[in-house]
């Protein structure tokens, strides 16, 4: 039941997450295409209200997880998070907070600031570059280091260790993810009411196209995950833990169809079923996803390129 729980948790965290690292991307082109067309202007602010509620959500979400392993004793966790200097983790939760209050602005200002257009987009670029640099290289170090308990007595650099083959596949992995959600999300939006206008359909368009090529590229990404596992856990995602090796062919299934959708939407099925599925669809994935990290049983990293880190004393 602990188990089960986390994983939902674990893949609700990474959608809301995600939604809140690349949605105000999408904000800006849509805030851009608003200069000709009022409902994409429109359909930006309501993205941009939605990505403060989830970067909030995302962060609610995060500390449940902490809690839930807190209870459960899983005490790997907490002495990774440990490694990582104090000053660090104050630091991650100013940028936290720093992103939010951008998000906010921009939302807020979508109108006050019509005659500076350049300023406004440069708010909600910098929260969300904030996001994709500080956060997922942090907790993907954090979550390799739960597995390395001979780094559990040192502190942990995270420039370092992030130059890891497998510390950057994760981290790519994770944002190319974020992409794929934000552009869903982005699509169930604009489609979600049942009458929806020509120009909105159109709006469908790109980000069916940019969530279409970015789920092609976790594919090779992926691959590039497994390659990097350590020896005791590749063995069992490719067939030693039938729930694990379960779990992620259903990812790689959903992925599939998932890209089926988003070509079909791409195409011109933009009604609001194509949406609904493609999100379902998603939101499936990352679960699957998220199963199949954590089904995985326990493995330790070797000692092998553990350089990555400095004393305690350092």
């Amino acid at each position: 039941m602990t188990l089960a729980l986390l994983i939902v948790l674990v893949a609700a965290h990474l959608t809301a997450v995600g939604l809140a690292t690349f949605g105000p991307l999408y904000c800006i082109w849509l805030e851009w295409r608003g200069r000709h067309e009022p409902e994409a202007g429109l359909l930006g602010r309501t993205l941009a209200a939605h990505c403060i509620f989830a970067l909030v959500l995302g962060g609610v979400l995060g500390a449940a997880q902490l809690a839930l392993l807190y209870a459960s004793g899983n005490g790997s966790y907490w002495n990774a998070l440990a490694t990582i200097k104090p000053s660090r983790w104050w630091f991650s939760g100013v940028e936290y907070f720093f992103s939010i209050a951008c998000y906010t602005v921009y939302w807020a200002a979508w109108n006050r600031w019509a005659g500076r257009r350049w300023l406004h987009r440069l708010v909600a670029l910098i929260g969300s570059t904030n996001l994709a640099y500080h956060f997922p290289a942090l907790f993907v170090v954090v979550g390799l280091v739960s597995h390395r308990p001979a780094l559990w007595e040192s502190r942990v650099s995270v420039p370092q260790v992030l130059l890891e083959q497998h510390t950057l596949a994760r981290v790519g992995h994770f944002l190319i993810a974020a992409v794929i959600f934000s552009a869903v999300y982005l699509i169930w939006l604009a489609l979600r009411d049942n009458s929806v206008s020509d120009s909105r359909r159109k709006l469908t368009t790109l980000p069916a196209w940019l969530g279409l090529a970015a789920t092609l590229t976790q594919f090779p990404l992926g691959m590039w995950i497994i390659m990097q596992l350590p020896p005791e856990q590749r063995p069992l995602l490719l067939g030693g833990n039938l729930w694990a090796t379960s779990a992620l062919g259903l990812a790689v299934m959903l992925s599939v169809l998932l890209m089926h959708q988003l070509a079909a939407i791409a195409l011109g099925d933009t009604d609001r079923s194509a949406a609904r599925k493609a999100m379902a669809l998603v939101l499936w994935v990352f679960l699957a996803m998220a199963a199949t990290r954590h089904l995985l049983q326990p493995a330790t990293f070797s000692d092998t390129g553990a350089t990555a880190h400095q004393t305690r004393g350092e």
